[in-house]
């Protein structure tokens, strides 16, 4: 973690361009919709997690106002122990309060431990009327998917539609745009690691996802990939809005993984 207060040294101020960190600062929300579902208890939005960041809303505030205020520009972070890949923009706050990005976040997969979806595929009942909030599983594949990817990209409506239909473009069409406007892309069933190429002006982040490692590969290349995508970010003046330009996300990974709100596929 770094501390609220190593922010307020002023003459640091460069150093905060880029840095890795253990845990991420970018926030996932759930909400259920009405209907069959346990009735949900608020207005409001639940975080999707508290044991990072996200869990320390003031402080994470504060450090991104820091960012903010002082027009730290290049501001990137780059994390693990989430056991899962994610990336998207970083805003003190989001709608309906102000949204105003200032950096950018990549969240990398772990290489072996077990993840989420791992541990949700183990412990939410087939009949669960939660399940498709976390897990879907289309007719006449043995492999069950990730949900929890649409649920915190595109709210749970999405989800259960994709629980229903197993079509990606046709649950899309239930997506909630007030979700995640800050994320681009989500894998909570990911495992793998991520090559970083930085430069002063843009940042690329590739992301390397293999297979559930269940056993040992013996091959010297390591065994297959499960895919490779690369996100591209181009770095923008002090003052910007924006603080990165437009996620350009190159590879081949499941649809449910990219918000195309937020991010813009590009061959390669």
């Amino acid at each position: 973690m770094v501390s609220c207060e190593a922010t307020r040294v002023q003459g640091s101020v460069e150093t905060l361009g880029k840095h890795g960190r253990d845990v991420g600062l970018a926030r996932g929300f759930l909400k259920l919709a009405a209907g069959k579902r346990p009735r949900w208890p608020t207005t409001g939005y639940a975080q999707a997690e508290d044991d990072d960041w996200a869990g320390y809303k003031y402080e994470r505030a504060e450090i991104l106002e820091f960012v903010r205020r002082e027009k730290i520009t290049g501001f990137a972070t780059i994390a693990g122990d989430r056991h899962s890949f994610r990336a998207g923009v970083l805003s003190p706050s989001l709608p309906p309060k102000r949204f105003e990005p200032v950096g950018v976040e990549f969240v990398v997969g772990s290489i072996s431990a077990p993840g989420m979806c791992e541990g949700l595929e183990y412990n939410i009942a087939k009949d669960s009327p939660l399940r498709g909030v976390y897990l879907y599983q289309t007719a006449g594949e043995s492999r069950v998917q990730p949900a929890i990817n649409f649920s915190v990209m595109h709210g749970v409506r999405a989800s259960l539609a994709l629980e229903r239909s197993g079509d990606v473009q046709q649950a899309l069409e239930e997506r909630n745009g007030e979700v995640s406007p800050h994320l681009s892309f989500v894998d909570g069933g990911g495992y793998g690691c991520a090559v970083v190429y930085a430069k002063t002006e843009e940042l690329e982040v590739e992301f390397v996802c293999i297979p559930r490692p269940l056993e040992r590969s013996e091959s010297a290349d390591g065994g297959p990939l499960a895919y490779r995508v690369a996100h591209r970010v181009k770095f923008v003046g002090a003052g910007d809005s924006a603080a990165a330009g437009a996620n350009e996300v190159r590879g081949n990974p499941a649809p449910s993984c990219v918000n195309l709100e937020q991010a813009r596929l590009a061959p390669g």
